[in-house]
């Protein structure tokens, strides 16, 4: 079974630059995320930009931004949104689980060998602050699909944004809002597997 590493709290605060430059670009692409579904919420609204801003980062959980959301699209399309925008929840919660970890995790350094060498290497990593949690660290290798995720759920909220903007001048909805997201995040916390506890032998019945 893969154990994970024991960390070393980084001793020196000052970051490596690319893990800088990574977690920089992670937190604007999901800033991006977040605008293109103020722009969304403005269009359902009718309402202007400032407004839908407000009503928007008012609500501190993604989550419940999500069902705000998805609540206006059922009212407004009689529920015949609901797969599509489903999937589009289930992304975006992803991609928030994954942004709040690369702006709280904490800076490790970790000590680990190359196959088949004995020879000790360091890599500085992004690790869950709280001891004991099996979350696998993070890199600045994992931002890039992070990144791209970011960009693709961004596409989709601007097709429907798109979309509802012009529901008065169509009869029914384009097949792809009605069914879920052709694609699913890339960038995915991931745990480390806990080794199985050996099964108990049952006792001989025998004599």
């Amino acid at each position: 079974m893969e154990q994970p590493p024991k960390p070393i709290p980084a001793a020196d605060p000052s970051l490596p630059k690319n893990i800088l430059e990574a977690i920089g670009a992670a937190i604007e692409a999901y800033a991006l995320v977040e605008g293109e579904q103020v722009f969304l919420l403005k269009s359902m609204m009718r309402s202007d930009m400032q407004t839908a801003t407000i009503i928007f980062f008012s609500i501190q959980n993604s989550r419940s931004r999500c069902e705000m959301i998805g609540a206006l699209l059922g009212y407004m399309f009689r529920g015949r949104l609901d797969n599509y925008w489903n999937s589009c929840s289930k992304f975006l919660g992803n991609l928030a689980k994954f942004r709040n970890a690369i702006a709280h995790w904490h800076p490790y350094v970790e000590i680990y060998r190359q196959d088949g060498t004995d020879k000790a290497y360091i890599k500085y990593v992004l690790g869950h602050p709280i001891p004991g949690k099996t979350f696998k660290t993070l890199t600045d290798q994992n931002v890039p699909p992070f990144v791209e995720d970011c960009q693709y759920i961004i596409a989709r909220l601007r097709d429907l944004n798109d979309e509802v903007l012009q529901r008065s001048r169509r009869r029914g909805l384009p097949e792809r809002f009605q069914q879920p997201l052709a694609r699913q995040n890339q960038a995915l916390l991931r745990t480390y597997q806990k080794p199985k506890t050996p099964k108990a032998r049952r006792k001989s019945s025998r004599a």
